[in-house]
């Protein structure tokens, strides 16, 4: 698990590497290093002394947990499952005549 070190003493916890830009106002935009289409839309975090708010959740996110040590943990959509790379019904058939 990778850990990153945020503002006001939390932690941040991912499985997958990420980048984590900050603000000077405890904001913070989390983006996965992995390569796919497109630009990755990034979490959107703020977080101070008292609490974490979560601004954004991308679609590549399943959850994010937040427990009361001051830790925000990221658990990614397992992009493996539900898709079949083949047609499972013919989209077209040759008649006999």
């Amino acid at each position: 698990m990778n850990q990153y070190q945020l503002q006001n003493d939390w932690v941040l916890c991912s499985e997958q590497e990420v980048r984590v830009y900050q603000d000077g106002h405890g904001g913070a935009a989390i983006l996965p290093l992995l390569k796919e289409f497109g630009d990755a839309t990034p979490i959107l975090l703020q977080v101070n002394a008292l609490e974490a708010e979560v601004e954004t959740i991308p679609f590549s996110v399943e959850k994010i947990v937040i427990s009361l040590n001051r830790k925000i943990e990221i658990i990614w959509q397992q992009t493996d499952e539900g898709f079949q790379m083949e047609a499972t019904i013919p989209v077209c058939s040759e008649t006999e005549e």
